[in-house]
């Protein structure tokens, strides 16, 4: 099955990978505050990376449960670690590809619980409404940044226009009564329209996930001697989520981390804590999303719970193992050596 990978793609994503590399072997190529922010980093608490590093679990996890409260109500027969395992798989792919190509990934994966000729249409489209979900939360969090300074409000607006889009799908998909061709885009948000309850997890799910992305940030920002990190983490998440509109190299590489080393210098932190905290936020987010991306590509692959289940799980052990081993060398070898 392809994913729309072309040879562009993966030249970008080489290229951004290289430049990675170069930067990490070679910071004395940086400014002298980049260096500084990039020591910050490399002197992080290895434990609050552990803890940001679970927290980002977390995020996974509640997305992946996210996807499957919409799609159960499509129709789809989807266990809880399935769905976790489908959208770990687009997390790895983001974090190695550029412009979102793990959205694609994913609609292809969660299409693959339903039955019907419009199933990739009704994956496309109950992607679409955890997306509006999430945006509940996202023009929250932007919002509240922007009240405290550190960004614009436009942002916000963005999230809640995507908020109010959603609603009216969801309105629309009520009142449409033919299930066929483009219709089916609808089924997910007919479903919640139709089933409150399912609206309300939804809501919950994302929300957990988004909670779960504030523990992250404040966890990477106590790491690296921020002071305030629960304040700051609103900043630090609203800072990606806004970074994110521009998914320009793997895993938005440096992108993100210039986003949260702007905001933080513009409410008065300084400029080697702030890049810091970026390089944190950013590197333990890419390095889980790439261990649990693995891990959850063998589930989608189907290696686990299918016959010859004592090697599957032989298998699933030793993913486990590969993932810890990962984590903690990621934690406490890579960044402390990352100057």
């Amino acid at each position: 099955m392809g994913y729309g990978v072309n040879r562009g793609h993966l030249a970008v994503a080489g290229l951004a990978l290289a430049a990675a590399a170069v930067v990490l072997v070679s910071p004395e190529l940086l400014g002298e505050r980049t260096r500084a922010g990039l020591a910050g980093a490399a002197n992080a608490d290895p434990g609050g990376l552990w803890l940001a590093a679970g927290a980002f679990v977390a995020v996974i996890a509640c997305s992946g449960f996210a996807w499957r409260t919409v799609l159960r109500g499509c129709g789809a027969t989807l266990g809880g670690v399935d769905a976790c395992a489908r959208y770990a798989t687009g997390s790895l792919v983001n974090s190695l590809a550029p412009a979102r190509l793990g959205t694609a990934v994913r609609i292809a994966l969660f299409s693959r619980t339903l039955d019907g000729e419009g199933r990739l249409l009704a994956a496309g489209g109950a992607g679409a409404a955890v997306g509006a979900a999430r945006a509940v939360w996202t023009a929250a969090i932007v919002g509240a940044a922007g009240i405290a300074g550190g960004l614009p409000l436009w942002p916000a607006a963005v999230a809640a226009a995507a908020v109010l889009a959603g609603i009216v799908a969801v309105l629309v998909a009520c009142r449409i009564r033919r299930r066929a061709g483009i219709a089916h885009v609808l089924d997910g948000f007919r479903a919640l329209g139709r089933q409150p309850a399912r609206a309300a997890s939804l809501l919950g799910w994302t929300g957990a996930a988004a909670l779960s992305r504030l523990a992250a940030a404040a966890a990477a920002g106590h790491a690296v001697g921020l002071e305030r990190p629960v304040a700051a983490a609103l900043l630090i998440v609203a800072a990606v989520e806004v970074a994110a509109a521009l998914p320009v190299t793997p895993g938005n590489l440096g992108v993100g981390a210039a986003a949260v080393a702007l905001v933080l210098t513009s409410t008065g932190a300084p400029s080697r804590d702030a890049i810091a905290a970026g390089v944190a936020f950013t590197g333990v987010e890419t390095l889980t999303s790439i261990v649990a991306g693995a891990l959850g590509t063998l589930g989608a692959l189907g290696l686990i719970d299918r016959p010859g289940r004592r090697r599957g799980l032989a298998v699933a052990a030793a993913s486990a193992g590969c993932l810890v081993v990962a984590v903690a060398f990621g934690a406490t070898v890579v960044l402390p050596n990352v100057s």
